[in-house]
């Protein structure tokens, strides 16, 4: 494949991306699957969720999104998250402390961008880049985005989406909206373009443990919540976790 020029700038410092990098960590398709060939169920999607009709395989989904520099400085994130996230899509029991819910809030921010810039140029650019910095610097999502994680189904699906959201006065703002299932996961993440000072998160309909901003000094799991699975799946997606705003 010829390379494109100019390269396409990495999400995280604007140098050149110079690689194609997996959108959801190659990894990932290891675990869920490793000897057959999983295509995704997705949708990228502006407004209500349409499901794309050209499907991607779970294992080779890639963009160009990260520089060389970014995808090493992220390398540790992939590998503490990797020891946190294998027995949670298998379905064990692991006890997530402070310490892990800050890593799977990292690591799950990460990934949503990454899945993000990957459906350009459908989304455009719907995360600020105050948030990728401050993902980079401080190893941790801002303050302002929400970070949740549920049981899958095992039925490996992604939907990312740009919403426009009406507040009681009409006055419009936009949300990035990730929703992905591999495995005995689910994990969504979501944040508001220009956040107002009484935005708040809420808890989900029984579907999802908000670990980001946390909220439990423990998180057993698998949680006594609803597996995910296709009957709810869009309610999931089309979950706005803000209680004003």
């Amino acid at each position: 494949m010829p390379h494109p020029r100019p390269y396409p700038r990495c999400i995280f410092c604007s140098q050149p991306a110079d690689s194609r990098e997996h959108a959801l960590p190659r990894w990932i398709a290891k675990r869920v699957s490793p000897d057959t060939n999983i295509f995704l169920e997705t949708a990228e999607t502006f407004g209500p969720v349409e499901m794309r009709r050209q499907p991607i395989s779970l294992k080779n989904h890639r963009a160009r999104i990260l520089c060389g520099g970014c995808n090493r400085h992220f390398k540790a994130l992939e590998d503490a998250a990797i020891s946190i996230l294998e027995p949670m899509i298998e379905g064990k029991r692991t006890i997530i402390n402070v310490d892990a819910q800050r890593i799977l809030a990292c690591w799950g921010a990460k990934t949503a961008y990454a899945l993000l810039a990957a459906a350009k140029p459908q989304l455009g650019d719907p995360v600020p880049q105050l948030l990728r910095d401050f993902l980079r610097k401080h190893g941790q999502p801002a303050p302002w985005v929400y970070v949740a994680y549920g049981r899958g189904d095992g039925v490996a699906r992604i939907t990312v989406s740009y919403l426009p959201l009406e507040d009681s006065d009409g006055n419009q703002r936009f949300a990035y909206n990730t929703v992905a299932t591999f495995g005995q996961v689910a994990l969504k993440v979501f944040g508001v373009v220009t956040p107002a000072d009484e935005d708040a998160f809420g808890v989900p309909v029984g579907r999802l443990e908000q670990i980001w901003p946390t909220r439990a000094a423990i998180v057993d799991w698998p949680p006594r919540i609803p597996l995910v699975g296709e009957s709810d799946y869009r309610d999931l997606v089309l979950f706005v976790p803000l209680l004003a705003g």
